[in-house]
Protein backbone atom coordinates (compact mmCIF):
# COMPACT_ATOMS: atom_id res chain seq x y z
CA UNK A 1 0.00 0.00 0.00
CA UNK A 2 2.83 2.33 1.11
CA UNK A 3 4.24 1.29 -2.30
CA UNK A 4 1.58 2.20 -4.59
CA UNK A 5 0.90 5.74 -2.22
CA UNK A 6 4.22 6.72 -3.01
CA UNK A 7 4.09 5.86 -7.00
CA UNK A 8 0.24 7.31 -7.21
CA UNK A 9 2.09 10.50 -5.61
CA UNK A 10 4.84 10.81 -7.99
CA UNK A 11 3.00 10.07 -11.35
CA UNK A 12 0.28 12.82 -10.17
CA UNK A 13 3.63 15.55 -9.21
CA UNK A 14 4.82 14.75 -12.49
CA UNK A 15 1.37 15.27 -14.53
CA UNK A 16 1.77 18.70 -12.24
CA UNK A 17 4.99 19.79 -13.42
CA UNK A 18 4.47 18.59 -17.00
CA UNK A 19 1.09 20.15 -17.27
CA UNK A 20 -0.82 16.81 -19.12
CA UNK A 21 -4.28 16.75 -17.39
CA UNK A 22 -4.21 12.72 -18.18
CA UNK A 23 -1.35 11.23 -16.16
CA UNK A 24 0.81 9.30 -18.17
CA UNK A 25 0.35 5.11 -18.42
CA UNK A 26 3.06 3.70 -15.87
CA UNK A 27 3.69 0.55 -14.36
CA UNK A 28 2.90 0.93 -10.91
CA UNK A 29 2.60 -1.77 -8.29
CA UNK A 30 4.82 -4.16 -6.24
CA UNK A 31 7.08 -4.71 -9.32
CA UNK A 32 9.34 -1.76 -8.10
CA UNK A 33 11.09 -1.88 -5.29
CA UNK A 34 10.72 0.97 -2.31
CA UNK A 35 13.96 2.42 -2.82
CA UNK A 36 13.38 3.22 -6.75
CA UNK A 37 10.01 4.45 -5.76
CA UNK A 38 11.13 6.85 -2.78
CA UNK A 39 14.09 8.11 -4.53
CA UNK A 40 11.36 9.07 -8.01
CA UNK A 41 9.32 10.60 -5.19
CA UNK A 42 12.13 12.73 -3.84
CA UNK A 43 12.91 13.43 -7.46
CA UNK A 44 9.14 14.88 -7.81
CA UNK A 45 9.90 17.14 -4.79
CA UNK A 46 12.36 18.45 -5.56
CA UNK A 47 11.46 19.56 -8.78
CA UNK A 48 8.52 20.75 -7.39
CA UNK A 49 10.28 22.92 -5.14
CA UNK A 50 12.38 24.50 -7.82
CA UNK A 51 8.87 25.45 -9.82
CA UNK A 52 8.07 26.82 -6.18
CA UNK A 53 11.05 28.92 -6.12
CA UNK A 54 10.88 30.12 -9.45
CA UNK A 55 7.14 31.18 -8.68
CA UNK A 56 8.49 33.06 -5.71
CA UNK A 57 10.96 34.76 -7.92
CA UNK A 58 7.84 35.89 -10.33
CA UNK A 59 6.40 37.17 -7.45
CA UNK A 60 9.01 39.45 -6.11
CA UNK A 61 9.14 40.65 -9.71
CA UNK A 62 5.48 41.46 -9.36
CA UNK A 63 5.81 43.05 -6.22
CA UNK A 64 9.03 45.23 -7.44
CA UNK A 65 6.68 46.15 -10.71
CA UNK A 66 2.94 46.71 -9.07
CA UNK A 67 3.64 49.91 -7.30
CA UNK A 68 5.29 51.31 -10.45
CA UNK A 69 1.67 50.25 -12.40
CA UNK A 70 -0.55 52.14 -10.22
CA UNK A 71 1.74 55.24 -9.76
CA UNK A 72 1.85 55.65 -13.68
CA UNK A 73 -0.58 53.44 -16.16
CA UNK A 74 2.45 52.42 -18.08
CA UNK A 75 3.42 49.09 -17.73
CA UNK A 76 1.54 45.70 -19.05
CA UNK A 77 3.62 43.02 -18.31
CA UNK A 78 3.06 42.69 -14.14
CA UNK A 79 -0.72 41.84 -15.45
CA UNK A 80 1.22 38.65 -17.68
CA UNK A 81 3.15 37.91 -14.65
CA UNK A 82 0.19 37.88 -12.00
CA UNK A 83 -1.52 35.92 -14.25
CA UNK A 84 1.08 33.42 -14.54
CA UNK A 85 1.43 33.41 -10.71
CA UNK A 86 -2.16 32.64 -10.59
CA UNK A 87 -2.53 29.04 -12.00
CA UNK A 88 1.42 28.43 -10.25
CA UNK A 89 0.03 29.40 -6.96
CA UNK A 90 -2.97 26.95 -7.20
CA UNK A 91 -0.82 24.32 -8.82
CA UNK A 92 1.36 24.66 -5.69
CA UNK A 93 -1.25 24.25 -3.53
CA UNK A 94 -2.51 21.09 -4.12
CA UNK A 95 0.47 19.60 -4.99
CA UNK A 96 2.03 20.57 -1.19
CA UNK A 97 -1.59 19.13 0.08
CA UNK A 98 -0.77 15.91 -2.23
CA UNK A 99 3.14 16.10 -0.40
CA UNK A 100 1.47 16.66 2.91
CA UNK A 101 -0.92 13.74 2.23
CA UNK A 102 2.37 11.85 1.11
CA UNK A 103 4.31 12.40 4.06
CA UNK A 104 1.11 11.79 6.49
CA UNK A 105 0.48 8.46 4.55
CA UNK A 106 4.33 7.81 5.47
CA UNK A 107 4.24 8.94 9.18
CA UNK A 108 1.57 6.75 9.89
CA UNK A 109 3.49 3.69 7.67
CA UNK A 110 6.07 4.27 9.53
CA UNK A 111 4.46 4.31 13.35
CA UNK A 112 2.91 1.31 12.34
CA UNK A 113 4.24 -1.52 13.13
CA UNK A 114 4.57 -3.89 10.10
CA UNK A 115 7.41 -5.70 7.81
CA UNK A 116 11.04 -4.38 7.68
CA UNK A 117 10.94 -3.44 4.89
CA UNK A 118 10.03 0.00 5.78
CA UNK A 119 12.52 0.28 8.23
CA UNK A 120 15.66 -1.06 6.29
CA UNK A 121 15.00 -0.66 2.92
CA UNK A 122 13.57 2.86 2.83
CA UNK A 123 16.86 4.79 4.90
CA UNK A 124 18.85 2.79 2.10
CA UNK A 125 17.21 4.23 -0.78
CA UNK A 126 17.65 7.48 0.88
CA UNK A 127 20.96 7.24 0.95
CA UNK A 128 21.20 5.85 -2.34
CA UNK A 129 19.37 9.51 -3.57
CA UNK A 130 21.62 11.37 -1.69
CA UNK A 131 24.62 9.57 -3.52
CA UNK A 132 22.90 9.50 -6.91
CA UNK A 133 23.83 5.49 -7.22
CA UNK A 134 21.69 3.57 -9.45
CA UNK A 135 21.44 0.65 -7.80
CA UNK A 136 18.37 -0.78 -6.00
CA UNK A 137 17.81 -2.32 -2.64
CA UNK A 138 16.45 -5.37 -2.11
CA UNK A 139 12.70 -5.12 0.26
CA UNK A 140 12.82 -6.19 3.36
CA UNK A 141 10.87 -7.29 6.05
CA UNK A 142 10.65 -5.66 9.44
CA UNK A 143 9.63 -2.59 11.69
CA UNK A 144 10.48 0.75 12.79
CA UNK A 145 9.97 2.38 15.96
CA UNK A 146 11.34 6.08 14.38
CA UNK A 147 10.61 8.33 12.09
CA UNK A 148 12.54 7.50 8.22
CA UNK A 149 14.61 9.85 6.49
CA UNK A 150 11.97 9.99 3.70
CA UNK A 151 9.58 11.62 6.34
CA UNK A 152 12.27 13.93 7.64
CA UNK A 153 13.03 15.24 4.32
CA UNK A 154 9.17 15.51 2.99
CA UNK A 155 8.90 17.48 6.56
CA UNK A 156 12.04 19.55 5.86
CA UNK A 157 10.16 20.44 2.43
CA UNK A 158 7.04 21.02 3.89
CA UNK A 159 8.67 23.58 6.24
CA UNK A 160 10.56 25.15 3.28
CA UNK A 161 7.56 25.73 1.67
CA UNK A 162 5.88 26.89 4.48
CA UNK A 163 8.45 29.48 4.61
CA UNK A 164 8.18 30.80 1.24
CA UNK A 165 4.61 30.62 1.87
CA UNK A 166 4.92 32.82 4.78
CA UNK A 167 7.21 35.09 3.36
CA UNK A 168 4.91 35.63 0.36
CA UNK A 169 2.02 36.46 2.81
CA UNK A 170 4.07 38.89 4.81
CA UNK A 171 5.69 40.73 1.37
CA UNK A 172 2.20 41.66 0.46
CA UNK A 173 0.75 42.27 3.74
CA UNK A 174 -1.64 39.61 4.14
CA UNK A 175 -2.38 37.64 7.18
CA UNK A 176 -0.28 33.90 7.26
CA UNK A 177 -2.26 31.52 9.75
CA UNK A 178 0.88 29.01 9.05
CA UNK A 179 3.21 31.72 10.12
CA UNK A 180 1.30 32.07 13.55
CA UNK A 181 1.51 27.83 13.18
CA UNK A 182 4.74 27.56 12.27
CA UNK A 183 6.66 29.83 15.01
CA UNK A 184 4.70 28.05 17.70
CA UNK A 185 6.02 24.65 16.09
CA UNK A 186 9.34 26.09 16.15
CA UNK A 187 9.50 27.43 19.59
CA UNK A 188 7.68 23.91 20.90
CA UNK A 189 8.99 21.34 19.03
CA UNK A 190 12.09 22.86 17.07
CA UNK A 191 13.13 20.28 14.33
CA UNK A 192 11.39 17.69 15.30
CA UNK A 193 9.40 15.42 13.26
CA UNK A 194 5.68 16.38 13.45
CA UNK A 195 2.65 13.90 13.70
CA UNK A 196 0.30 13.26 12.01
CA UNK A 197 -2.56 16.00 13.61
CA UNK A 198 0.54 18.53 13.67
CA UNK A 199 0.82 18.12 9.53
CA UNK A 200 -2.97 17.80 9.30
CA UNK A 201 -3.38 21.33 10.70
CA UNK A 202 -0.56 22.43 8.85
CA UNK A 203 -1.73 21.40 5.82
CA UNK A 204 -5.26 22.87 6.81
CA UNK A 205 -3.52 26.47 7.38
CA UNK A 206 -1.21 26.54 4.48
CA UNK A 207 -4.60 26.09 2.21
CA UNK A 208 -5.71 29.15 4.33
CA UNK A 209 -3.02 30.93 2.91
CA UNK A 210 -2.57 29.94 -0.36
CA UNK A 211 -6.80 30.37 -0.70
CA UNK A 212 -5.53 34.07 0.43
CA UNK A 213 -3.12 34.68 -2.12
CA UNK A 214 -4.67 33.45 -4.37
CA UNK A 215 -7.26 36.44 -3.64
CA UNK A 216 -4.90 38.95 -3.11
CA UNK A 217 -4.09 37.90 -6.90
CA UNK A 218 -7.09 38.22 -8.18
CA UNK A 219 -7.41 41.62 -6.83
CA UNK A 220 -4.68 42.18 -8.10
CA UNK A 221 -5.54 41.01 -11.32
CA UNK A 222 -8.89 43.34 -11.20
CA UNK A 223 -6.85 46.38 -10.07
CA UNK A 224 -4.29 45.91 -13.24
CA UNK A 225 -6.95 45.22 -15.81
CA UNK A 226 -8.54 48.52 -15.58
CA UNK A 227 -4.99 50.19 -15.62
CA UNK A 228 -4.45 48.06 -18.82
CA UNK A 229 -7.47 49.33 -20.36
CA UNK A 230 -6.45 52.95 -19.13
CA UNK A 231 -2.65 52.20 -20.77
CA UNK A 232 -4.03 50.83 -23.80
CA UNK A 233 -6.19 54.49 -24.76
CA UNK A 234 -3.23 56.40 -23.47
CA UNK A 235 -1.34 54.75 -26.06
CA UNK A 236 -4.25 55.08 -28.62
CA UNK A 237 -3.89 59.07 -27.39
CA UNK A 238 -0.50 59.16 -27.73
CA UNK A 239 -0.40 57.46 -31.20
CA UNK A 240 -3.33 60.01 -32.20
CA UNK A 241 -1.22 63.03 -30.84
CA UNK A 242 1.86 61.87 -32.66
CA UNK A 243 0.07 61.42 -35.36
CA UNK A 244 -1.11 65.19 -35.03
CA UNK A 245 2.61 66.44 -33.89
CA UNK A 246 4.41 64.74 -37.47
CA UNK A 247 1.50 66.25 -39.60
CA UNK A 248 1.81 69.81 -37.17
CA UNK A 249 5.41 69.29 -37.99
CA UNK A 250 4.95 68.37 -41.44
CA UNK A 251 2.94 71.64 -42.19
CA UNK A 252 5.38 73.90 -40.20
CA UNK A 253 7.84 73.17 -42.36
CA UNK A 254 6.19 73.12 -45.55
CA UNK A 255 4.71 76.86 -44.55
CA UNK A 256 8.39 77.48 -43.26
CA UNK A 257 9.92 76.59 -46.57
CA UNK A 258 7.14 78.39 -48.92
CA UNK A 259 8.00 81.69 -46.13
CA UNK A 260 11.72 81.05 -47.16
CA UNK A 261 10.96 80.78 -50.99
CA UNK A 262 8.51 83.42 -50.70
CA UNK A 263 11.25 85.95 -48.79
CA UNK A 264 13.51 84.99 -51.44
CA UNK A 265 11.80 86.15 -53.98
CA UNK A 266 10.51 89.45 -52.64
CA UNK A 267 14.31 90.26 -51.81
CA UNK A 268 15.12 89.64 -55.40
CA UNK A 269 12.10 91.56 -56.72
CA UNK A 270 13.29 94.22 -54.55
CA UNK A 271 16.66 93.99 -55.73
CA UNK A 272 15.22 94.76 -59.17
CA UNK A 273 13.47 97.32 -58.14
CA UNK A 274 15.96 99.13 -56.13
CA UNK A 275 18.29 98.49 -59.16
CA UNK A 276 15.43 100.21 -61.48
CA UNK A 277 14.86 102.73 -58.94
CA UNK A 278 18.74 103.68 -59.21
CA UNK A 279 18.90 103.69 -62.83
CA UNK A 280 15.62 105.67 -62.76
CA UNK A 281 17.00 108.43 -60.34
CA UNK A 282 20.38 108.26 -62.68
CA UNK A 283 18.55 108.97 -65.57
CA UNK A 284 16.18 111.77 -64.32
CA UNK A 285 19.45 113.29 -62.60
CA UNK A 286 21.10 113.38 -66.10
CA UNK A 287 17.79 114.76 -67.79
CA UNK A 288 17.45 117.29 -65.13
CA UNK A 289 21.43 117.99 -65.69
CA UNK A 290 20.54 118.57 -69.61
CA UNK A 291 17.72 120.28 -69.12
CA UNK A 292 18.74 123.09 -67.20
CA UNK A 293 21.85 123.16 -69.33
CA UNK A 294 19.24 123.37 -72.05
CA UNK A 295 17.46 126.13 -70.00
CA UNK A 296 20.53 128.25 -69.59
CA UNK A 297 21.49 128.07 -73.42
CA UNK A 298 18.06 129.00 -73.59
CA UNK A 299 17.89 131.90 -72.07
CA UNK A 300 21.24 132.94 -72.81
CA UNK A 301 19.67 132.83 -76.65
CA UNK A 302 16.57 134.98 -75.35
CA UNK A 303 18.87 137.63 -74.04
CA UNK A 304 20.57 137.67 -77.05
CA UNK A 305 17.24 137.68 -79.40
CA UNK A 306 16.26 140.82 -76.39
CA UNK A 307 19.63 142.22 -77.57
CA UNK A 308 18.96 141.91 -80.93
CA UNK A 309 15.34 143.12 -81.12
CA UNK A 310 16.37 146.34 -79.22
CA UNK A 311 18.71 147.11 -81.80
CA UNK A 312 16.12 146.78 -84.38
CA UNK A 313 13.44 148.75 -82.70
CA UNK A 314 15.69 151.09 -82.32
CA UNK A 315 16.79 150.88 -85.77
CA UNK A 316 13.19 150.69 -87.13
CA UNK A 317 12.59 153.84 -84.68
CA UNK A 318 15.29 155.73 -86.27
CA UNK A 319 14.19 154.58 -89.56
CA UNK A 320 10.62 155.78 -88.85
CA UNK A 321 12.46 159.30 -87.59
CA UNK A 322 14.25 159.53 -90.72
CA UNK A 323 10.84 158.57 -92.65
CA UNK A 324 8.94 161.42 -90.78
CA UNK A 325 12.13 163.55 -91.83
CA UNK A 326 11.79 162.54 -95.27
CA UNK A 327 8.63 162.84 -95.45
CA UNK A 328 8.40 166.60 -94.42
CA UNK A 329 11.86 167.44 -96.34
CA UNK A 330 9.59 165.61 -98.89
CA UNK A 331 6.53 167.85 -98.92
CA UNK A 332 9.07 170.45 -98.17
CA UNK A 333 11.86 170.15 -100.27
CA UNK A 334 10.09 168.12 -103.26
CA UNK A 335 12.63 165.36 -103.26
CA UNK A 336 12.84 163.32 -106.65
CA UNK A 337 10.40 160.38 -106.40
CA UNK A 338 13.19 157.76 -106.91
CA UNK A 339 14.78 158.64 -103.66
CA UNK A 340 11.15 158.20 -101.51
CA UNK A 341 10.80 155.24 -103.50
CA UNK A 342 14.27 153.89 -102.06
CA UNK A 343 13.38 155.05 -98.95
CA UNK A 344 10.26 153.25 -98.73
CA UNK A 345 11.51 150.49 -99.99
CA UNK A 346 14.45 150.92 -96.89
CA UNK A 347 11.50 151.22 -94.71
CA UNK A 348 9.01 148.24 -95.66
CA UNK A 349 12.80 146.00 -95.77
CA UNK A 350 13.07 147.13 -92.16
CA UNK A 351 9.37 146.38 -91.18
CA UNK A 352 9.00 143.24 -92.59
CA UNK A 353 12.90 142.49 -90.95
CA UNK A 354 11.37 143.67 -87.67
CA UNK A 355 8.37 141.21 -87.80
CA UNK A 356 10.36 138.92 -88.75
CA UNK A 357 12.49 139.45 -85.61
CA UNK A 358 9.36 139.78 -83.98
CA UNK A 359 7.97 136.26 -85.05
CA UNK A 360 11.03 134.67 -84.01
CA UNK A 361 10.87 136.42 -80.48
CA UNK A 362 7.71 135.03 -80.02
CA UNK A 363 8.49 131.77 -81.17
CA UNK A 364 11.51 131.65 -79.00
CA UNK A 365 9.96 133.02 -76.51
CA UNK A 366 7.44 130.10 -76.77
CA UNK A 367 10.01 127.63 -76.99
CA UNK A 368 11.52 129.01 -73.53
CA UNK A 369 8.06 129.13 -71.73
CA UNK A 370 7.68 125.18 -72.96
CA UNK A 371 11.19 124.48 -71.70
CA UNK A 372 10.95 125.86 -68.47
CA UNK A 373 7.42 123.95 -67.72
CA UNK A 374 9.29 120.92 -68.81
CA UNK A 375 11.97 121.39 -66.66
CA UNK A 376 9.73 122.61 -63.55
CA UNK A 377 7.92 118.85 -63.88
CA UNK A 378 10.77 116.80 -64.28
CA UNK A 379 11.85 118.71 -60.70
CA UNK A 380 8.81 118.17 -59.35
CA UNK A 381 8.70 114.34 -60.27
CA UNK A 382 12.10 113.96 -59.22
CA UNK A 383 11.06 115.21 -56.03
Amino acid sequence: RLLLLLQSFTSYTENLLSERAIPPVQAVGPCMSAGLTVRRYWCSMLKLGASYQQLLAEKKACKKEIPTLQSTPQAGKPEERLKHCLPDVLELRTCTEAAQSTSLSLSSSVHTPGSDASGSSLPRAARSVAKRSCSIPTQMTGSSQGPCDTCSSAQASLREVGKAITSVCQSQNIPSALGRFQEMVEETMGKRTLSAMDMSYWASEQSKDLSRISKHLQMLLEQVNPLKSELEESEKQKDKLQKQVEDFSRLLQAEKETQLQQRKEAEQCLEVKKKEYLEAVARLEQDKDDLQRGASLMEERLSALKEELAVKQAAVQELEVTKTTLLEEMRTTMVARSRVLELEEKVQLLTDQRESLGQELSATTTQLEKEKAKVESMLKHHE
